[in-house]
């Protein structure tokens, strides 16, 4: 019989050396966050999983409806990153301006709270293979304006990157996106105001902090299930 904890592990260890996370600039008016991970799997196989499969593996606490399977990219220039509430209802998180298949995306815009910020962003998704599978590495630069400064937040947005890619590695080397060890360069949510769990919806809105409570609040409005869901 195999012993749980050498093999939970040996699963941290592979997984710290498999994957890189960091804020490598933080200022006032803007940041960017690089986070890059390898996965045991072909490039195609990757890249299809990434775009076409995002709702099996991205984080529904990142959601506004709560239920990732809502969420598709539309994988061409214009193409949406969107998240479909039903009745003609969704919300447009980023845009495709640049897509190679199977090398590199690209998305603008502000992700999630940070849409209703005063920034934008570029967040590109690249693919290259290396030894032991495909590297694929998630790069986001944001600038702009935010009452206290975006490098208050740039932690916070590293961590959901790098928990996506998590997930992300998990779900097509195990086929269950909760097998993912870690995130961003934290490697645990980050602890804000007294909250260090990260799938209660309270700690969610304190991520990016007023703007995303006023972003949480007009879903609520629109959306019941939002924060209220078991």
């Amino acid at each position: 019989m195999k012993n749980p904890i050498r093999a939970f592990l040996l699963a941290t260890i592979l997984w710290s050396v498999a994957t890189s996370a960091e804020v490598v600039n933080a200022e006032h008016m803007g940041f960017t966050t690089v986070n890059e991970v390898t996965i045991n799997a072909a490039r195609e196989e990757v890249w299809h999983a990434a775009i076409h499969e995002i709702g099996a593996w991205w984080n529904s606490d990142h959601t506004v409806s709560g239920d990732a399977s809502r969420l598709r990219i539309s994988a061409k220039p214009q193409g949406c990153f969107c998240e479909d509430f039903g009745d003609n209802a969704g919300v447009v998180h980023l845009t495709v301006t640049m897509i190679n298949p199977a090398v590199v995306l690209r998305l603008t815009g502000g992700l999630g709270p940070l849409g209703l910020m005063g920034v934008s962003g570029n967040m590109t998704w690249e693919f290259e293979d290396s030894e032991g599978g495909t590297k694929v590495k998630f790069t986001y630069a944001v600038g702009g304006y935010r009452a206290g400064g975006l490098d208050a937040i740039s932690v916070s947005v590293d961590y959901v990157l790098g928990e996506a890619l998590a997930r992300m590695k998990a779900y097509i080397e195990t086929g269950d996106a909760e097998n993912a060890v870690g995130g961003g360069s934290l490697g645990s949510p980050p602890v804000l105001d007294g909250c260090s769990r990260q799938r209660n919806c309270g700690c969610t809105r304190n991520f990016y902090g007023a703007a995303a409570r006023r972003f949480v609040f007009w879903y609520s409005v629109h959306i019941p299930r939002w924060c209220g869901r078991s």
